[in-house]
């Protein structure tokens, strides 16, 4: 989805969040006591305690937080040829065809290049409505963490008193599970810029954003009533001065929102 679509979808995330299958908590008691999913709202994990980044590798492991061998071979940068590998399927290659072709001037028939960054994980598939715990699930992967069930992740929470059933409607509520199962900080920001989001995938920080999603998990506008959890894990900033796509290097700048895309995995990813 691209950032002007992102803006759009906050509106109709503003107006009312999802919380089907609450029993014991209402949308009003949300709001009362903690801030509800806004779409202006991203989760940002990462940066451990000090004592924790001082660690070498097999202490890190001693500490249950290994970063796997599985994590390593998973989160793969993007490089040039990667379209003709095997990570994106036929179906994303032509995702990406059709974007690079919106931006194709009207006196030109030449489709543009970019730059783009992709970390690739294996998709947590959530059972019900968790797509909040699919999301914090992955961003183990993505932050080399220790892999912990989604029902081990839903016991948790319903023991924080966050979720009957695996919903989580609060921004808040998912940052502090996060903090009760890692050993990481969680924060929650207002949505970053494009500028902003490159900054914090360089760092490999692991991002969740809610959205609003259509049928087809796409991005919608739906008043709130498809509210749903992604993690971001890549980009592509489409550049009508670049022929083919190219790696996407930490320090670079957006100049327009509409040329700006997010790769994002959820809990019906496949």
């Amino acid at each position: 989805m691209s950032m002007a679509e992102v803006e759009n979808i906050e509106k109709g995330l503003h107006s009312s969040i999802q919380a089907e299958g609450i029993k014991d908590v209402t949308v009003q008691d949300a709001e009362e006591n903690y801030a509800s999913i806004r779409a202006d709202d991203a989760i940002v994990l990462g940066n451990p305690p000090e004592s924790l980044q001082e660690l070498d590798r097999a202490e890190r492991i001693k500490e249950g937080c290994e970063i796997t061998e599985e994590h390593e071979q998973n989160a793969k940068r993007i490089d040039n040829n990667i379209l003709n590998s095997g990570y994106f399927s036929p179906l994303i290659r032509l995702r990406i065809d059709e974007v690079l072709s919106r931006h194709v001037a009207s006196s030109s028939s030449v489709v543009p290049g970019g730059h783009m960054r992709v970390s690739f994980l294996d998709p947590h598939i959530q059972s019900g409505p968790q797509c909040g715990l699919a999301a914090l699930s992955m961003s183990s992967q993505l932050l080399g963490l220790e892999r912990k069930e989604i029902s081990d992740m839903l016991e948790k929470a319903k023991k924080l008193g966050f979720t009957v059933q695996g919903e989580m409607f609060s921004s808040d509520w998912l940052g502090e599970l996060a903090r009760a199962l890692w050993p990481l900080d969680a924060e929650i920001l207002s949505f970053p810029s494009p500028d902003e989001l490159i900054k914090l995938m360089a760092a490999d920080y692991a991002v969740l954003v809610p959205y609003d999603c259509d049928r087809n998990h796409e991005p919608a506008l739906r008043n709130g009533h498809g509210a749903h959890w992604a993690i971001l894990v890549g980009f592509l900033n489409v550049d009508i001065n670049v022929t083919g796509l190219h790696s996407a290097p930490p320090d670079l700048h957006v100049l327009e929102d509409e040329s700006f895309y997010v790769f994002a995995y959820h809990g019906k990813s496949k």
